[in-house]
């Protein structure tokens, strides 16, 4: 007799990763809020950072702010990909045995169900959303995503050099 339902555990897996998905998104949100309390800390402390600064004052300033702003940019998309894949665990269709192998340790992880249905969330990801690849996490070359980073950084300095410095020294 087999007391295998497969539509059973299908739900049960499909909700066991929907709840995780649902935490991360939770997780990630509250780290957001923590950056923005820690934007408006930093905001009450420039005038007393202004006076105790040996070097340039504005170096300081600019580089925190730089590092809000990537730190804000990154946790916004990593939020965006658990939210787009918790919507995702509804609908997508697992991947299978074979294709799953191909994107894991075969020494260390074990191919079960949830990795084949979260390879196939992630997968849904990657083809509607190609042009935020670089907040995955998985399959991608570290020092792609750290150039990545560093030239949001740069940029974001840029920006902050020369127009929102002049408006917080008026």
């Amino acid at each position: 007799m087999n007391w295998y339902n497969s539509e059973v555990d299908d739900l049960k897996a499909r909700d066991i990763l929907l709840k995780y998905y649902s935490s991360e998104c939770t997780v990630h949100g509250g780290y957001i809020l923590t950056v923005a309390i820690g934007v408006f800390a930093f905001f009450q402390l420039i005038n007393p950072i202004q006076r105790s600064v040996v070097y340039p004052e504005l170096f300081f300033i600019i580089i925190m702010l730089s590092v809000f702003v990537t730190v804000s940019v990154y946790l916004s998309m990593r939020t965006i990909f658990w939210g787009t894949i918790a919507s995702a665990v509804t609908h997508v269709r697992e991947v299978t045995v074979d294709e799953a192998e191909k994107g894991i340790d075969k020494n260390r992880d074990k191919v079960t169900f949830l990795l084949r249905l979260h390879i196939a969330c992630v997968s849904y990801f990657k083809n509607s959303h190609k042009h935020l690849s670089y907040f995955i996490g998985m399959n991608r070359s570290l020092s792609h995503t750290l150039l990545f980073y560093l030239i949001l950084f740069f940029i974001t300095a840029l920006i902050f050099h020369s127009i929102v410095i002049p408006i917080l020294l008026l």
